[in-house]
């Protein structure tokens, strides 16, 4: 729990740094804690799409992570940083 503490400004940082549909459904997967179905309703958009949106979001956020040279983020939930973990699981 500490590293992830430690390392929740480079988590946030990386998620700024993606295009603006990824970050949104990354954040109401993540923070809100929406259903593909619930994101889908809330920026009417198909599913599909949010399914697109999110994998790709996901991979963005793994290389962007790799680039930083500090390996990976851990991707299991259970904890205070399960948040970020979800996002790019």
């Amino acid at each position: 729990m500490v590293d992830a503490d430690r390392r929740w400004p480079e988590v946030t940082r990386l998620i700024a740094e993606l295009p603006a549909g990824e970050r949104e459904v990354v954040l109401l997967y993540a923070w809100e804690d929406l259903s593909y179905d619930q994101i889908a309703a809330t920026l009417e958009i198909p599913v599909g799409t949010v399914r697109s949106r999110l994998n790709r979001a996901r991979r963005r956020l793994r290389e962007l992570v790799a680039d930083t040279g500090k390996g990976r983020v851990a991707t299991s939930r259970g904890d205070t940083a399960a948040t970020s973990r979800r996002m790019i699981r």
